[in-house]
């Protein structure tokens, strides 16, 4: 039982980890304070809160939730792996970003 228990939670972290991540990917980095931006963050809890609940549910019988369910746990996936691929050019490109328009350092004249 603590075993299941145990895999429950980790799985849990997993996915809320997973989704704070597309959450400030999506929506934070991309919108300014307000109302879209609460909208947005609505909609990424209740999509976090709707694998854990289609995993249930579809064991219990609810088999309405797999489409739904399954559907946004495979484009889950398929962003999370396009956003951490992207990682890598976005911060190549800022470094280059940084290295070209940073002012340049004063240096003392030889005497």
């Amino acid at each position: 039982m603590m075993a299941v228990l145990g895999f429950v939670a980790v799985l849990a972290l997993a996915t809320g980890l997973i989704h704070l991540y597309l959450w400030k990917r999506l929506v934070r980095d991309t919108t300014t304070p307000g109302r879209w931006r609460r909208v947005g963050g609505i909609a990424a809890l209740v999509l976090a809160l709707l694998v854990p609940i289609t995993m249930a549910g579809t064991q219990a019988g609810l088999y309405w939730l797999a489409w739904p369910g399954y559907l946004w746990l495979a484009l889950m996936f398929y962003l999370l792996i396009v956003l951490v691929v992207l990682e890598v050019p976005m911060l190549v490109a800022r470094l280059v970003l940084r290295r070209r328009w940073s002012p340049p350092t004063p240096t003392t004249a030889a005497p």
